[in-house]
């Protein structure tokens, strides 16, 4: 459809899903972007335009408002792996953007994918309700029909409810409100002697199975839930058993890209690999990296570094959310 009358609208439009890569300005990382449900123009465009409510209706969370007095512009993501990416928005007068470029054929195949727009799901803007368009948490009661014996004013409490019980009309009530369950705690806890009588074994080994289970893909939180939960696929992520090592290499001089250092994770099996950085204090995400594309060590040795042993690093955050020894 065109914006006006006065030209023809451009016909044939394919509907495609698109990819594009993007490399973080801090990190040096490049991601691959899919946006789905795109319409493709063909070369002639020089840039690609988003749908910033096509991106929310994914659950991808925006801020592009440049007058926001505490939140930077960013977009919120995640990798098909679960990890979280931020990345910055830029402005230019009234447009709002990111950088990104043509991915290659190594990129596409080696680097973390994100889905901007959803993969399954047509997007069609005509069909689409806002969240906020309707009282959706609200409860919404639409009667099709009046009933005569309310038309006239009740006073009685009893016999209000008495005349309601006798009432006999096709009334339609729609009900639309969120779900809600109530828990007294937040974790379960099964103890010895429970697992015991459970699985019909001896207090013994109940006590050193509930020591040697581990929890990975629980996800707890006190009820009602109020906001939806990204699930931590702790399950889906590979263990890669043994000794693993990790340190960061200096080099001597600044390459084209920017890079300075790389942090390289090695076994005894002689497996190696680097992943260039532009400063050492983004090991966090060089471990991140390592562990989308290869698997959780279950044991690594690092030394102590500051960017590596700080309690509010990335790395050390992902040493203990993935349970790492």
């Amino acid at each position: 459809m065109p914006y006006n009358n006065k030209y023809d609208p451009i016909s044939d439009v394919k509907v495609i899903s698109g990819a594009t890569a993007y490399t973080h300005p801090d990190s040096n990382l490049t991601y691959i972007l899919w946006i789905h449900e795109a319409l493709y123009f063909g070369t002639p465009m020089e840039h690609s335009l988003l749908n910033p409510n096509q991106l929310r209706h994914n659950g991808i969370s925006i801020q592009d408002n440049p007058y926001h007095d505490r939140k930077r512009m960013t977009i919120e993501a995640y990798t098909t792996n679960d990890e979280e990416i931020l990345i910055p928005l830029l402005s230019k007068g009234v447009d709002i953007y990111f950088d990104s470029r043509t991915p290659t054929s190594h990129e596409f195949d080696s680097c973390p994918h994100i889905h901007l727009t959803n993969v399954d799901q047509e997007w069609n803007p005509s069909k689409i309700v806002f969240p906020n368009g309707e009282t959706k948490n609200e409860i919404q009661i639409k009667q099709t029909t009046l009933c005569s014996a309310l038309s006239t004013s009740i006073y009685d409490i009893d016999y209000f409810y008495l005349k309601i019980s006798q009432l006999s009309c096709d009334n339609h009530i729609t009900f639309n409100t969120k779900p809600s369950f109530i828990s007294e705690k937040r974790h379960g806890i099964i103890t010895a002697e429970e697992l015991s009588d459970k699985w019909m074994i001896g207090p013994k080994q109940a006590l050193l199975t509930l020591q040697h289970t581990t929890q990975r893909g629980i996800r707890s939180a006190l009820f009602p839930l109020s906001r939806r939960y990204r699930g931590d696929l702790f399950y889906q992520k590979r263990r890669l058993a043994g000794k693993w090592y990790t340190d960061t290499f200096h080099g001597r001089h600044k390459t084209i890209e920017g890079n300075t250092c790389a942090q390289i994770f090695a076994n005894k099996q002689l497996f190696a690999i680097s992943y260039p950085l532009t400063s050492k204090r983004f090991a966090g995400e060089a471990l991140k990296l390592f562990i989308s594309q290869f698997g959780v060590p279950e044991y690594l040795t690092y030394d102590g570094a500051a960017e590596q042993c700080g309690t509010k690093t990335l790395f050390h955050r992902q040493i203990v959310k993935h349970g790492i020894k």
